[in-house]
């Protein structure tokens, strides 16, 4: 290689030289920067779109706070039990109920994959018209725009 090297003339060492040092540059930025600065970007991305998720669940969470403190007045509480209620309002929202857990006065729901905006409703429904309280709530998102998945919803209904 080096006996290569040295029967090249000036002119040519120089110009692999160049090149070398050209497709140096290029490696390390189709290798390493570019890599860098699209995931960070990716990130970015990422991270506005979960402030606006937290943003809209804040919303959405004051107006069925607001909805149960208000709704006391109108709620029909004695017109059947959890368990049907949940199971007829869940049916005219659309919304599959993939396992049910009665706990004394509460009652334990997994949901698989429903909107978010359905759920919302639903919800409203419940505490607005049945007197059904939100004792706790666990859901994460799902890779479809506007689904969750409910992984526990823990209700009771008032006396």
């Amino acid at each position: 290689m080096e006996q290569w090297w040295k029967a090249l003339s000036q002119q040519e060492q120089k110009l692999l030289m160049i090149a070398a040092a050209a497709l140096a540059i290029l490696i390390f930025y189709v290798g390493v920067w570019q890599p860098l600065t699209g995931s960070e970007q990716a990130a970015y991305n990422k991270m506005q779109q979960q402030q606006r998720t937290l943003l809209h669940v804040q919303q959405v969470g004051n107006k069925i706070a607001s909805l149960q403190a208000a709704g006391g007045s109108k709620n029909q509480a004695g017109t059947g039990s959890i368990n049907s209620i949940v199971n007829s309002t869940a049916k005219n929202f659309g919304i599959g109920i993939a396992r049910m857990q009665p706990q004394q006065q509460q009652l334990q729901l997994w949901l698989d994959d429903v909107a978010f905006d359905d759920l919302l409703n639903w919800l409203q429904e419940l505490t607005s018209n049945y007197g059904i309280t939100i004792e706790s709530i666990d859901f994460s998102n799902t890779d479809a725009a506007g689904m969750v998945k409910v992984r526990r919803l823990q209700i009771s209904k008032g006396a």
